[in-house]
């Protein structure tokens, strides 16, 4: 009798325990998906968050004396008096302050109408008509896992231009160390 009640139990335990594998089965598999789908759905995420920062460069130092109906207006002759490039206010399409108000200088966030104009700008932030005076700072425009990432790579950059790369041949491009052979 005890022998009879022993096997009844193993096959239900193994009957329940089949049915617990096939349920668990069905779940990882669905888990997979959903993972595969996440992962999918972060990288679209990253790709319309780096091109919508695109068009965005950042001012860092510019005092805020100017009220914002007239911020335009005082962005632009900054960015004429910084670059030495003349821009039109239609070339910007937005401009705001980054953080909260009262916490020191907050940056500017200037978002143009075309990347080209950024660009230039961009390249020429080197131009100022006085650089000794000048305390305004002009950067790309990043998300916070492209910055972490720069700032690890900083440290291999600087051992790279150390080692005789000179600034040229060894930069950061958005968030990768490009090094050129010189030779």
């Amino acid at each position: 009798m005890s022998v009879q009640t022993k096997q009844i139990t193993e096959s239900v335990i193994r009957s329940v325990l089949e049915s617990i594998d096939k349920k668990l089965r069905s779940i990882i598999e669905e888990n997979e998906t959903l993972k595969t789908k996440v992962e999918m759905l972060q990288h679209k995420i990253n790709f319309l968050e780096d091109n919508k920062r695109r068009h965005n460069l950042i001012f860092l130092g510019v005092s805020e004396t100017e009220q914002d109906v007239f911020l335009l207006d005082y962005t632009k002759t900054t960015i004429e008096k910084e670059t030495k490039i003349t821009i039109q206010p239609h070339e910007i399409n937005t401009v705001q302050r980054l953080g909260t108000k009262g916490k020191g200088t907050r940056p500017l966030l200037v978002s143009f109408t075309s990347i080209w104009k950024r660009n230039l700008i961009l390249k020429n932030k080197k131009r100022k008509q006085n650089p000794t005076k000048s305390t305004i700072t002009i950067k790309e425009d990043f998300s916070n896992d492209v910055l972490l990432k720069r700032k690890e790579l900083i440290p291999q950059l600087l051992q790279e231009k150390e080692k005789g790369n000179r600034k040229e041949f060894s930069y950061l491009k958005k968030d990768k160390l490009i090094i050129i052979d010189p030779k």
